[in-house]
């Protein structure tokens, strides 16, 4: 019941944030939520399908092609949730931030995987600082964060170019603190870039 209630409150916190803040920080309409948040369990049935592509264990996904966030429940964000229920919420605001980039204005996304993913970092970051504004971060939220996203990190050696990178467990724990400490404008700075 804790976990079904986080993941709603989560979600429920994340649409009223990017509403707001997509017109007056980000300077671009917000269209409105993603059309549906879905779960899976490969073990049982397969999970939604993206652009004819099926739904990837052990993974959370935004789909563009649907509009629709979709995790894989035991294989992710349960055990996501067990490390700490905040490494749970920014898998959910990580997805949340591919859908924000899909509202942006064409001319204002990126094209490069590996930033793709590092920017989606950087506004779930932005989020974040938002939780902690209105004083519902508690003792621990971050560092359960953080140990979200290493555990996400890419395998050394990933390639910049491959399509599946994410970024170094450095870039990606920067990219996020760089939304935390910036806010949304910050993860879209056209001179922003992740060294490392």
């Amino acid at each position: 019941e804790e976990y079904e209630r986080l993941v709603g409150q989560v979600i429920g916190s994340l649409e009223t944030y990017w509403a707001r803040t997509m017109p007056a920080e980000l300077g671009a309409p917000y269209p409105g939520n993603p059309s549906g948040y879905f779960y899976y369990r490969p073990e049982e049935r397969p999970g939604p399908s993206c652009g004819g592509e099926r739904a990837p264990p052990r993974n959370a996904f935004y789909c563009p092609a649907g509009d629709f966030i979709a995790w894989d429940e035991p294989g992710l964000l349960i055990p996501y949730y067990i490390r700490g229920d905040f490494a749970a919420a920014y898998v959910l605001a990580h997805e949340f931030g591919h859908a924000i980039q899909a509202r942006l204005p064409e001319e204002r996304q990126l094209q490069v995987t590996i930033l793709r993913e590092l920017q989606a970092d950087c506004l779930a970051g932005a989020w974040t600082r938002s939780i902690e504004e209105q004083k519902l971060l508690q003792a621990g939220d971050l560092d359960e964060a953080v140990a979200g996203i290493y555990t996400g990190r890419d395998v050394p050696g990933t390639a910049f170019t491959d399509p599946r990178a994410h970024g170094s467990g450095f870039q990606r724990i920067r990219a996020f603190g760089d939304g935390y400490e910036g806010g949304p404008r910050e993860c879209l700075r056209p001179d922003w870039v992740v060294d490392g």
